[in-house]
């Protein structure tokens, strides 16, 4: 009667393919499920059902017989069975998916008719996780494989639309994307002359098996015996059975050249660079460039053991810069669309507009004139498991080092840009550009104490870099000591004294206090405390500054500054003397001088300002033990936290996150709170001892000017500078 039988979801489920025995037993549903086809092989325990028959081919009687209150059908190849059910007073749920997206659409539907739509979500949103983190990684493939799916055998159908996309995801190229949009199975048969004409590279075989090649033309007789062999791997096998490896980008790319990559994949390409340079930028401005970028940049984080944050970004867009005397014009898209690239150019050129003449040539490849960091494998497609397993061993290895570490914390950081610029000068130039970093921060305590200590290393190297002589284990014991170290350490004194600088890092004040003061847009505004002193003397006779960007592997390092140009080892203090500045494009053009390879930016949202590259000072002659012996009371700092700079006056502040007391020329206690105040060019004068120990540092610089971050290097010797002001908390000592 009406109304006295609860209403309830089926309890007695049969499925007509693998595919929703599948998705019942993943939402939940599973124990309800009574008859399964014989194909059906995920999960184990579905096999343990009842069989009813194959993909078409059922036995109606034998579903009748298992009384069920819902049948499931996954295709309409399976519209004979599915009307003599109905027919026989059965509730059949028949879906008719053919893209990836109807799929997954599929699971929902099938998941609310079983009462399980939340788990059904779940299992929606993981997979489309899945699909995406796939797409980005894949994405950076400049190769795609040419892949030929063979959905049935006899006749040959291909072109299915879900597995045509979940090719393009897994990073190929289906030889039949034409045909996925058909829905009908009729309409996606071919023959095999059509594979072989469109000469796949790899064969995913679902239903397949060697052929008899009778009656084939010779050429593809030739092709099917490939094919064949090809199939006879996969055959019997339940599901397509050829694994697609990672194709490793900087491998192929670097050897190639980066234009064929934009080409290729965004249509970008040199008539379409040579049009945008010329019929919107031509006559109106001095110089113009188009700066292509794209970039794939990962992050992970382990803290206390755990996964804290693992997420891979993917990016790509242009930058058109104009210029017109001192008046620049940047515009940039995200959208690598040829309008959008049209009106950026537009936009580029309204900021810079001028009467006058520019010249514009066809663009033509310029190359690259060094190799600095071609690697065998990216650090961005090391596999992740690699990753996470030395994270977790360097987490280990730091609390081992002492019992005070509480915490541990390790970052590792990869990314891979490829770039592309092209000039009104006409000419091209690209880049593919490896990165890596990786950081352990470990906080110590002791007696309500607590303190921190940080270490890292990296450049332009694969990762494993960090497994070469065990370097991790160095990594993981310097955060270690740095934290207990600081446990013991004493107020800094104040005052004026004489101050010893370490090797490496401490490069970094050269760089800050110095090395801003030396780049060319600071100079030609009249802005820096270097300003019109070139072939003055500035520093100690001992100094000579270095920016060196040809270091290879180095973390600053770069085969072409990102305005194209060759990157250079620029002298810019020798024996005491201004010899130079360092120079992008425009600010040389304006000075007078020759692009020296310092133009950077941090990507296509930014125009190139002069930038450094691997900064150091040359080594000495002195030993450093004797150079600490030397001062009887002082400051030894062998590692630096953050600090500011006023590039006019060149004065600065730095904190040291590692120094000691000097006393009577010994190195004694550690000391907290030690701050190094002074004024750059002043500082330099007051250098009297340099040390024959040149350090660059581990690789983790990053440099910030204008908003903008780019990787840098710096290096230094053991160096002695007299009196210097040091800001601590224990005056008089």
């Amino acid at each position: 009667m009406y109304g006295k039988s609860p209403v309830e979801f089926p309890k007695r489920i049969v499925c007509l393919t693998a595919e929703t025995t599948e998705i019942a037993f993943m939402v939940g549903a599973g124990d309800r499920v009574v008859g399964v086809p014989g194909t059906a092989r995920r999960p184990e325990t579905a096999r343990e059902r009842a069989r009813v028959g194959g993909f078409t081919t059922f036995r109606t009687d034998r579903i009748l017989a298992l009384e069920p209150d819902l049948v499931l059908g996954f295709s309409d190849l399976q519209r004979d069975i599915v009307a003599e059910l109905i027919g026989a007073g059965v509730t059949v749920l028949c879906t008719n998916q053919r893209r990836l997206d109807e799929v997954l659409a599929a699971i929902l539907l099938i998941g609310g008719a079983l009462g399980c739509e939340a788990a059904a979500r779940d299992v929606v949103a993981d997979m489309r996780d899945e699909v995406t983190q796939m797409h980005e990684y894949t994405s950076v493939w400049p190769d795609r494989p040419r892949v030929y799916f063979e959905e049935w055998m006899d006749p040959l159908i291909a072109g299915i639309g879900w597995v045509s996309d979940l090719i393009e995801v897994a990073g190929g190229r289906d030889v039949f994307a034409d045909l996925r949009d058909r829905r009908s199975a009729r309409e996606r048969v071919v023959t095999a002359a059509d594979v072989a004409a469109r000469d796949p590279e790899i064969i995913l075989a679902s239903w397949s098996y060697p052929r008899d090649n009778s009656g084939l033309s010779s050429a593809i007789a030739a092709w099917q015996s490939r094919y064949n062999d090809l199939v006879r791997k996969v055959w019997g096998r339940p599901a397509p059975a050829v694994r697609i490896g990672p194709f490793q980008m900087t491998e192929k790319i670097a050897r190639t050249r980066p234009e064929s990559f934009f080409s290729d994949r965004f249509n970008v390409t040199p008539g379409l660079m040579e049009r945008l340079l010329g019929s919107n930028l031509v006559g109106r401005v001095d110089d113009a460039d188009i700066y292509l970028e794209y970039r794939v940049n990962e992050e992970l984080v382990l803290e206390e053991n755990v996964v804290k944050k693992a997420s891979r970004h993917v990016s790509q867009g242009a930058g058109v810069r104009a210029q017109s005397g001192t008046r620049t014009g940047y515009a940039h898209t995200d959208d690598l669309a040829v309008k959008n690239l049209e009106e950026a150019a537009r936009q580029a050129r309204a900021i810079a507009d001028r009467a006058g003449q520019s010249g514009v040539v066809a663009v033509a490849g310029r190359g690259r004139p060094h190799d600095l960091y071609t690697l065998a494998e990216a650090p961005v497609v090391t596999e992740l498991a690699r990753k996470l397993d030395l994270m977790r061993k360097i987490d280990a290895a730091c609390r081992a080092a002492d019992a005070r570490v509480s915490q541990v914390i390790v970052a590792l950081t990869s990314e891979e840009v490829v770039m592309l610029i092209a000039t009104a000068s006409g000419w091209t130039v690209g880049d593919v550009r490896p990165l890596t970093r990786l950081n352990v921060t470990a906080i110590a305590e002791d007696g309500g104490k607590r303190e921190i200590g940080s270490f890292g290393g990296g450049g332009r190297v694969p990762f494993d870099f960090y497994l070469e002589a065990e370097r991790w284990k160095r990594f993981a014991a310097e955060a270690a000591r740095q934290a207990t170290l600081k446990l013991t350490a004493v107020d800094a004194p104040a005052g004026a004294m004489t101050v010893v600088l370490g090797p490496g890092w401490p490069g970094i004040l050269l760089h800050e206090a110095i090395g801003h003061g030396l780049e060319g847009d600071f100079n030609r505004k009249g802005v820096s405390a270097f300003a019109g002193r070139v072939g003055q003397k500035v520093a100690s006779e001992l100094v000579t500054v270095v920016d060196d960007g040809t270091m290879v592997n180095r973390r600053g390092s770069l085969n072409v500054d990102d305005e194209g140009t060759p990157t250079g080892r620029n002298v810019l203090i020798e024996n005491g003397v201004l010899v130079g500045y360092m120079q992008d494009r425009l600010n040389a053009r304006l000075m007078g001088a020759a692009p020296t390879g310092n133009g950077r930016r941090e990507s296509y949202a930014h125009p190139p300002l002069p930038r450094m590259t691997n900064t150091f000072m040359l080594a000495g002659q002195d030993d450093p033990g004797d150079i600490v012996r030397s001062v009887k009371r002082g400051l030894y700092a062998v590692n630096f936290g953050g600090g500011q700079v006023d590039i006019t006056s060149g004065k600065f502040v730095f904190s040291a996150s590692e120094a000691y007391l000097i006393e009577d020329g010994q190195v004694t206690k550690p000391v907290k709170g030690a701050t190094l105040i002074g004024n750059g060019p002043d500082a330099l004068t007051r250098v009297s001892r340099v040390g024959h120990d040149l350090a660059l540092d581990e690789g983790v610089g990053t440099c910030g000017k204008d908003g903008q971050s780019v990787p840098v290097g710096v290096g230094l010797p053991t160096i002695r500078i007299d009196e210097m002001t040091v800001g601590g908390t224990a005056v008089g000592r």
